[in-house]
């Protein structure tokens, strides 16, 4: 009975801490490349996959694709992105196919794996930006968070799950 007790502690524990990213798209990922490596020289990492997250600026449909604008923010735990202010810049995601803006809308947060395809150079307001560019590989849309939620008191001795 302990060791049943064990394992289903195990695996909700593990289940609680695992990637939103497949394993398959993790072991193909270039990890020790960074967002600051690619904003530099994107050209340098063409080709290589990278997983990069951030909150969504705007959804852009194209004719047979859409671009996701995405304000980079540092990824956490389950490779979720933190919500902070600290960003490092843009980037976009290219689907190939339509998504919905009204569920890829502004503010919702995302993790994506992606191939490194270079930049593209766009209007900023009044400045050109250049943005590196991911094909996406395999994406994470995270659910919405309340903007407010009450506080939450809880008391007790043991592991909270």
């Amino acid at each position: 009975m302990q060791r049943i007790s064990a394992a289903v502690l195990a695996f909700i524990l593990l289940a609680g801490c695992a990637s939103v990213i497949s394993e398959n798209v993790l072991r193909e990922a270039d990890q020790s490349v960074s967002f600051r490596d690619v904003l530099r020289d994107p050209e340098r990492y063409r080709g290589r996959i990278v997983v990069l997250g951030g909150s969504i600026i705007k959804s852009i449909p194209k004719k047979n694709e859409t671009w996701i604008e995405v304000l980079q923010q540092p990824l956490g735990g389950r490779l979720k992105p933190k919500n902070t202010d600290i960003s490092e810049g843009r980037f976009i995601i290219k689907y190939r196919n339509y998504l919905d803006p009204g569920v890829y809308r502004q503010g919702r947060r995302i993790t994506a794996a992606g191939e490194v395809a270079g930049r593209e150079v766009l209007p900023l307001g009044e400045m050109q930006y250049s943005y590196p560019v991911l094909i996406n590989r395999e994406t994470h849309l995270w659910e919405e968070e309340p903007a407010y939620s009450s506080p939450q008191f809880m008391f007790g001795i043991g592991i909270g799950i």
